[in-house]
This record gives C-alpha cells, structure tokens and sequence, in this order.
C-alpha cells in the first residue's frame, strides 16, 4: 500500500507529538481525526490547555477527539467508525486498552523515545541523562495491551551528549521519531521488514515524574546532581529549599576548582555561586530561579542575598 493511500488517526499530545504528525502531512498520508488528552487547567490561574497537539492539528483543520478515558464505549465507537487503515501514536499519555487497539485494521503503531525494552515507561528521555547514558534512541513498535511491549519494526540508535538537556534531546529524538517512521511505514506496509518479539528479560521501567521527583538529594555528587537538573528542567525543575522559599536551578556544572562547604551549603568566591554536594565535590550554580520569579544569574542571585554565603539548601 502506498503511503498516501493510507488511511489513519492520529494519537498524539505533547510537542514530541509535533515533527511527527508534520512528517506525517509531508508524506500526504491522510489522517482521518486527531485523538489528543483533554484539555487541563495550567498556571496559577487554572486556565483550560488544550495540548499542544490540538493546537496544531486545529491549525491544519483537523478533526480533533478527546477522551477522558478510552476504555468509555462511546471512544471506542467513534474510533471504529472511522474505518482506518492505521492508528499512529507518539507521545499521546494514556495506555491504550485492548477494545480500541481493535478499531484499525492493522494495528497501532508507535513511536518510543528509547531503545526498548529499555526505559519503558513514561519518561525515557529523562531517566536516560539521570542514569548517565551515553547513547539512547527511538524506536517504531507495534502496540498490544501492556506498556511499550509489543513487537519492534525498527530501531535508530542516537548519541547523548555531555551538555544535552531534556529539551536538547528531546527535540532530536523526536526528529529523528518522525524520520523512522515514514522509512519504516514504507518498509512494513510493503512486508519487507517484520516485526521482532521484545526480549522482556532485558526490560528496564522508567516512572511517573512528579513535583516531588525534583527535589535535589545534595548528598549526591556533583555530577549526579548536574544531571539532575539537566533531567528535569523545565518540568519537574531541580529545587530545593532555602529560607523557606523553593529554588530551581535551571543551569549548573561541577565545579572544576576545589571549594568543599558542606552538602547543601551555599559559597559565594566573588560573583560565583557553589554549593556543596556529596562525595567530596561541589556544583557551580549559573543559573537559579526563586519560586514565581525571574531567573537569575549566580551574580544576581548574590547581589540580591545581600552576601549571605554560608545558608544551607534542605
């Protein structure tokens, strides 16, 4: 079947969601409606979101459908009406139950910023900075009813670079998600790939980010703690507390002088910002944020606490 014949809906919600989806259009393969997670109140206001991807699929004029479960008979009826060909999912935040992976004739097919069975689960791409790889990728799957288990069609394996961010890798996964699949649609629709059992013996999980997930344990060592903040910034930030106030630090790096306060302890040595970690080894703060605030500077943070070197972060 040639691509631009394929019929599909579309699963998608967060940005990862975004080149994928728009590969998808430069390929004119038609997709049929856009299934992405209700919106949500964010901000301080708890204004309604719609994700990102109903943003866009709005903006090409898409019809957009939003379940607060799929497992309602009424999500899997208006799926199957549809009559797709194909189901495509990246990133779409929601286990996809047994009754609709049934509502296309070939199956769902998904794109994973991991190379499973490794780091399955819901946060691949931070987990893998947290751990310290040093190579992560993406793969193309088709989906059955437990979590990132089905079978493989393809597997494209990416370098993790010393100074990568969530953001930074998250964008080239996501870019690279979007190039493998259009290869790989081409090559499994024509049977020239077939599809590979996972090795669930080789399996690693990955969890549920939550606000809690950000607080810095400053008995770690300074590069443990480094790529802390590298994992979880923007969301769900690395933070912790002074004075009773929260602090992010959006930007840091282990110190390559020798200052050594205390885990946690703050040192000021002119306009630079230290803080002491475990193992005998200390951060350079470059960057910090106090709660509902603007980032600073470590030579702003200073000038703004008045000199006060010496506080302790809990």
């Amino acid at each position: 079947m040639e691509l631009s014949h394929l019929k599909t809906i579309y699963f998608g919600s967060s940005e990862f969601a975004l080149p994928i989806f728009e590969a998808l259009l430069n390929e004119r393969i038609k997709i049929l409606a856009v299934v992405t997670q209700p919106d949500r109140p964010t901000g301080r206001d708890l204004r309604l979101t719609p994700t990102p991807m109903k943003v866009a699929a709005r903006s090409h004029k898409f019809d957009v459908l939003q379940f607060p479960s799929l497992s309602e008979s009424d999500a899997v009826g208006a799926l199957k009406v549809l009559d797709a060909d194909l189901a495509i999912v990246a990133s779409y935040g929601q286990i996809i139950p047994k009754p609709v992976l049934s509502s296309s004739r070939l199956g769902f097919v998904n794109v994973h910023p991991s190379l499973l069975p490794k780091y399955r689960g819901p946060s691949p791409i931070q987990t893998v900075i947290l751990n310290g790889e040093r190579t992560t990728g993406v793969t193309i799957m088709l989906l059955d009813d437990k979590m990132d288990h089905g079978p493989l069609l393809a597997q494209s394996e990416i370098a993790i670079k010393a100074d990568d961010t969530y953001l930074s890798l998250h964008d080239r996964l996501a870019s690279e998600g979007a190039r493998l699949l259009v290869a790989t649609l081409s090559l499994w629709l024509s049977e020239k790939i077939r599809p590979q059992a996972q090795d669930d013996k080789s399996a690693t999980f990955t969890t549920l980010l939550t606000r809690e997930t950000g607080r810095i344990n400053w008995r770690a060592s300074a590069e443990q703690i480094n790529r802390h903040v590298r994992a979880f910034t923007p969301w769900p930030g690395s933070w912790s507390m002074l004075d009773e106030e929260r602090y992010k630090i959006i930007e840091a790096a282990p110190a390559q002088s020798k200052p050594l306060p205390l885990p946690g302890q703050l040192l000021f040595l002119g306009n630079r910002l230290y803080v002491g970690c475990g193992s005998m080894t200390s951060l350079e703060i470059i960057k910090i944020q106090p709660a509902g605030r603007s980032v600073l500077t470590a030579e702003q943070f200073i000038r703004g606490y008045r000199g006060q070197s010496g506080k302790i972060f809990n």
